[in-house]
């Protein structure tokens, strides 16, 4: 009996563990994503051509995508540490499918426009357009 127990334990352990790597992986990519963008922003500004700017949209929402599909999964191995938490100690098979889980599961989408995402990736995209169109509008005359 106490193996079983041990057993369960153990899985849920394995569980944890990939749903901290997860979320670790969306905090690192949340990181990259305000230095990458960060950088095409300086560089933009440092060769004197604002029109790269518009290249700085491309790491916010390619990070947002993979920072999407990190919750996503995340989500599932939090279904699926549900469902092994809820098993008898006997039935623990250290399964890590998770398609019986995601059956009816939001998906990646629905994890991209998440409000945690949304605010974060949002407003890093929200600087960015407003630099360009700070950059796009002409300079003020000097005063006489």
């Amino acid at each position: 009996m106490a193996a079983n127990s041990d057993n369960k334990r153990a899985h849920l352990t394995m569980i944890q563990g990939i749903i901290t790597r997860l979320a670790d992986k969306s905090f690192v990519l949340k990181g990259a994503s305000l230095t990458l963008t960060s950088a095409f922003l300086v560089l933009a500004f440092r060769e004197d051509n604002t029109e790269q700017i518009k290249f700085a949209i491309l790491p916010v929402v390619g990070l947002w995508a993979l920072d999407a599909l990190f919750l996503h999964r995340e989500r599932l191995f939090r279904r699926l540490y549900d469902v092994v938490r809820q098993k008898r100690d006997t039935s623990v098979d250290f399964s890590m499918d998770l398609e019986e889980v995601g059956r009816d599961a939001p998906g990646w989408l629905g994890a991209m426009f998440s409000r945690t995402l949304l605010i974060f990736h949002l407003s890093v995209l929200a600087v960015v357009v407003a630099t360009f169109v700070w950059s796009a509008s002409p300079p003020s005359p000097p005063a006489p």
